[in-house]
């Protein structure tokens, strides 16, 4: 039963436990596959955007070069004359210097209506219309991707150049690999170009593609052309578990920190439910204990008033000296337990008080073995002693001490050859005290709550061996009040070893 309410916390933690790890790995797992669907899309809004970024970077290039073909009097004459239909209104013509083909166009202008100066090659206002031609050029670049020239030399240079540049993929890559970088992605990538009339592999591409956590873009159309092929292309990319983790960082601390937070308070309630159990158990068996050894006192007590008083037992000088000797020894008996009960309080107050003095400590434990002797002359108490003992310390606690762990070595001691032995030593500037009995031993799960209040070594419901859990938990504080050190030794058939330190002087 005992065990059982212990387990029920703990599986209840392990359960709480589980189902908080399981919601919190469900929540990253959700995360992660959003987030992965947040990386397929901003990798296709990155490659449709590099893409523009392209085109406009090429529509650029074309219309600086084409300004420059317009401006060149080697190749092109930009000129103006007067409107035969309106002479209020000039007409502007553009004349190819070197092709036959498409000579020539003319043209006029909603905003500019001002001659141009045959003599002078700088002049603005054919500048003007130079830019009039380029801007024009441009828009229609940047919209249809189509060359739209006036004349057959400045089309011409203007398809090779724009053939030249579509068809350049390190531009392309270079331009999306700054993209992606400044869209926070780091992960590798490799760029595919594949023609439109590869029907199959575009289809598989793109049906790969619009799955929501691919780690592949769309096909896109380039602008390049291969033998009349519309190319198009797709970015594909490596599984982005460090882009993921950098964006999951946070709640992956949060979530570790929420586990680990519960984790802790659980363990810590377990803990403090298992203490308050251990403390009830406690109580209860020190009060079961009390009041077997209360009873027998008491029922002593009661039997021999009642024989003085009811059974003539006062005429008989020798029954009733017997059974007043009775009586007090049973009171001395209470009084011994209450005493007892009270140094413990006293512990706990910290109200005890030491009357220290030098002494040597081989004439204590030859006191200690008179004691022993009277109380237990049935065993031997051996003794190996020391040359030199001389402490500093209270004699009647420590004499106490002693005799608590002696009688201890003995009560617990079910072998039918009892071995009780108590030594001294001395060690530089402490003197040591060693109680060893061949007893059946501790379990050594039990050891480090020795010296706890009420604590006994479970043996069932009932204890064959009368006594509260204070003798130890008496010995520890009057060695701690000397500012010594106790331990222990034992293990179950290995018999156990009470090692003491004491120092010299205090």
């Amino acid at each position: 039963m005992r065990n059982s309410f212990i387990n029920r916390p703990l599986i209840g933690i392990f359960i709480c436990l589980a189902i908080l790890l399981a919601a919190q790995c469900y929540h990253l797992y959700s995360s992660i596959q959003l987030q992965r669907i947040e990386f397929n899309k901003s990798i296709n809004v990155v490659l449709e955007k590099t893409i523009a970024d392209n085109r406009k970077l090429r529509a650029d290039s074309l219309t600086n070069a084409m300004y420059r073909w317009l401006m060149d009097t080697t190749l092109t004459s930009i000129y103006s004359e007067p409107w035969s239909g309106n002479p209020d209104q000039t007409k502007y013509f553009v004349k190819d210097l070197v092709a036959t083909e498409h000579p020539h166009t003319d043209f006029s202008l909603s905003f500019e209506n001002r001659p141009i100066d045959p003599n002078n090659n700088s002049d603005s206002i054919k500048s003007i219309v130079a830019w009039h031609i380029v801007k024009v050029f441009r828009n229609q670049y940047v919209d249809y991707e189509s060359i739209f020239y006036y004349t057959q030399t400045i089309g011409d240079s203007a398809t090779q150049l724009s053939t030249r540049m579509r068809n350049d993929t390190l531009m392309l890559h270079k331009t999306y690999a700054d993209n992606i970088r400044a869209a926070g992605i780091s992960t590798d990538f490799n760029l595919k170009f594949i023609d439109d009339n590869d029907s199959a592999q575009f289809n598989a591409l793109t049906r790969q593609a619009y799955h929501a956590q691919s780690l592949q873009t769309r096909p896109y159309k380039t602008g390049a052309h291969n033998k009349s092929q519309r190319v198009y292309v797709v970015a594909t990319f490596e599984d982005p578990a460090q882009w993921l983790f950098g964006k999951l960082l946070i709640p992956i601390l949060v979530s570790v920190g929420i586990v680990l937070g519960v984790a802790i308070a659980l363990v810590y309630f377990y803990r403090i439910i298992r203490k308050q159990k251990q403390l009830a158990q406690l109580k209860n068996d020190f009060i079961d204990n009390m009041t077997h050894e209360l009873k027998t006192p008491i029922a002593t007590i009661a039997a021999a008033a009642e024989a003085l008083q009811h059974f003539g037992v006062r005429e008989d000088e020798v029954k009733t000296n017997k059974y007043l000797n009775n009586v007090i020894h049973q009171a001395d008996r209470l009084n011994a337990i209450v005493n007892k009960v009270l140094e413990v309080s006293s512990f706990d107050r910290n109200d005890v008080l030491l009357h220290k003095a030098t002494f040597q400590l081989n004439d204590l434990m030859r006191e200690v073995q008179e004691m022993h002797k009277t109380v237990h002359p049935e065993v031997t108490l051996n003794m190996v002693l020391a040359t030199d003992t001389e402490i500093t310390g209270d004699r009647f606690h420590l004499k106490h001490v002693l005799f608590n762990l002696v009688d201890n070595a003995v009560k617990y001691n079910a072998s039918e050859k009892s071995v009780i032995t108590i030594s001294t030593h001395r060690e530089q500037d402490h003197s040591g005290i060693t109680v060893y009995d061949n007893g059946a031993g501790i379990p050594a799960d039990h050891l480090p709550k020795i010296f706890e209040k009420f604590y006994r070594v479970p043996t069932g419901n009932i204890h064959r061996i009368k006594g509260f859990g204070l003798g130890l938990y008496y010995v520890k504080k009057i060695i701690d009040l000397h500012q010594g050190f106790v331990t222990i030794e034992s293990g179950q058939g290995k018999g156990t070893s009470v090692h003491i330190k004491l120092p010299v002087n205090t």
